[in-house]
């Protein structure tokens, strides 16, 4: 039995996971069939060779980054590979899947920012029409779609105070106009 550290303090025995064990045969398969190394492998799902193992003995789960990786790289039927129906590669006359522009991954760019850019192209995607798409878009921008703490829009809020008077002597009463 294998061990993994969890923390410093803690060592949990590493198990196979029986919910994992199909996919983990699939993703076996794969890597058979296609006569691919286990270092491209994990490379093109962008894990170390260390997390494939962990995948491959059922113990941890990929996640969806990782499987569209391989999905995208290798041709891999999606559905087979998750579920085990249909074939296991997709055919060259299936279209193909379409890929996040890299704009919504640059790091120069604030969460909110991203966040719009993914809005856009899933709405246009799905052939919403530009008026509803800018109305979500702006909602996003207003901060209107989440918790204004979460994280910060690209321009800081205005300063709360920047519409009181500054003038403590400044007496605007009407006592003083008899």
């Amino acid at each position: 039995m294998k061990i993994a550290k969890n923390n410093a303090k803690n060592c949990v025995p590493s198990m196979p996971r029986p919910e994992l064990l199909q996919l983990s045969e699939r993703i076996k398969l794969v890597i058979e069939i296609l006569k691919v190394e286990k270092k491209l492998f994990a490379q093109a799902g962008g894990i170390t060779a260390q997390s494939l193992s962990g995948y491959l003995a059922a113990i941890r789960e990929p996640g969806a980054t990782c499987l569209e990786g391989w999905i995208r790289s290798f041709n891999i039927n999606g559905h087979w590979l998750l579920t085990g129906e249909g074939n296991m590669l997709l055919s060259q006359d299936q279209p193909e899947i379409s890929s996040i522009p890299k704009e919504e991954f640059d790091e120069h760019l604030s969460q909110a920012q991203r966040e719009m850019l993914t809005f856009r192209r899933i709405m246009a995607e799905l052939g919403t029409p530009n008026e509803e798409i800018a109305k979500g878009v702006m909602a996003i921008a207003m901060g209107k779609t989440r918790d204004p703490k979460s994280y910060s829009t690209a321009e800081p809020p205005a300063d709360p105070g920047y519409n009181i008077i500054h003038e403590p002597e400044a007496d605007f009463s009407e006592k003083g106009k008899e």
